[in-house]
């Protein structure tokens, strides 16, 4: 449970600041693809990938798409 909490303090700090720039939103997706193949981490636990206009694309049709034309809000 100590592992699972500090690697997910790790990646909230730095999804957090790769968000701003889309080179690093791609960077970041593409590396944690990679990652995620290395660990045998199925395919379909990965549909998203961003696009070159800072939009996030779903790989897998069976998902929900999700697009910048939406606003998701809190159910609160």
């Amino acid at each position: 449970m100590q592992r699972y909490k500090i690697l997910c303090k790790r990646f909230y700090d730095i999804a957090e600041i790769a968000c701003d720039l889309h080179s690093a939103s791609s960077m970041l997706c593409n590396e944690l693809n990679s990652i995620a193949k290395g660990l045998g981490v199925p395919t379909k636990l990965n549909p998203f990938t961003v696009n070159e206009d800072g939009g996030i694309e779903s790989n897998d049709a069976d998902l929900p798409f999700v697009t910048n034309n939406r606003t998701i809000c809190s159910p609160v």
